[in-house]
């Protein structure tokens, strides 16, 4: 059991993110993270050395927001309020990377990250093979995507079936 005036963990995170210099330190910390995540982007989405580093900027940011909306979540244990701010943030990042990108490529980085389990699919499959044998790029790039396509229509049959299969009220004669 805490003691009166205990400040909890959360607390405490939360207050060291309001000091600029703590932020600027956790937000770099966050960029490494993401740059390390996205090192097949520029296979991806053609996208400038550039261009990746402003995203990758952008991204840490968007993190650092998510860990204060969570951390509050967790201090307050305020989940229906958090949930309504983690929506109106997701929004928000969503606008500004569209804003970032530009539509096309924005809808390239949406693929892209439902891709992500495919990617890491074939990144481990390609692993297994002889170094001659090796996808390339591209090939990876159009496998995940129809992966993603295959997992949507599968998705969508379920969602069509399962409304089919729902009990339909007696019509009144």
């Amino acid at each position: 059991m805490e003691s009166p005036g205990a400040v909890s963990p959360q607390a405490a995170q939360l207050k060291a993110l309001r000091d600029p210099r703590y932020r600027a330190a956790e937000i770099a910390q966050r960029k490494i993270m993401v740059r390390a995540g996205l090192h097949d982007l520029h296979y991806w989405m053609h996208i400038s050395m550039q261009g990746l580093d402003r995203l990758t900027s952008l991204l840490a940011e968007h993190a650092v927001e998510d860990m204060e909306i969570y951390l509050a979540a967790l201090d307050m244990q305020a989940t229906g309020q958090a949930r309504m701010q983690q929506e109106t943030l997701k929004q928000r990042h969503d606008s500004q990377l569209a804003s970032l990108l530009g539509h096309p490529r924005f809808e390239e980085w949406k693929l892209y990250r439902e891709a992500a389990d495919a990617r890491r699919y074939l990144q481990e499959m390609n692993s297994y093979l002889p170094s001659g044998d090796l996808l390339a790029p591209e090939q990876v790039r159009s496998i995940a995507t129809a992966m993603v396509q295959a997992e949507r229509s599968t998705e969508e049959e379920v969602r069509r079936l399962a409304a089919f299969a729902e009990p339909q009220p007696d019509p009144v004669t």
